[in-house]
């Protein structure tokens, strides 16, 4: 993997993480449930086999 990729994988996780932030303080739910809901489609994903890949070192 080359270091483009690791740097343009950090900025993509920041930048989610600033509108995950914002839909939190708009729609006045917390973020944890937006984490919740994360972690719920990564097993529905995993459940239905659907092919959703993220390099392991962002992870």
């Amino acid at each position: 993997m080359s270091p483009y990729t690791i740097l343009i994988g950090l900025s993509l996780a920041v930048v989610l993480s600033y509108l995950f932030d914002l839909a939190a303080k708009a729609t006045k739910v917390p973020s944890v449930l937006l984490l919740l809901a994360g972690i719920a489609f990564g097993q529905a994903t995993a459940y239905w086999h659907w092919p959703v890949h993220f390099p392991p070192v962002l992870l």
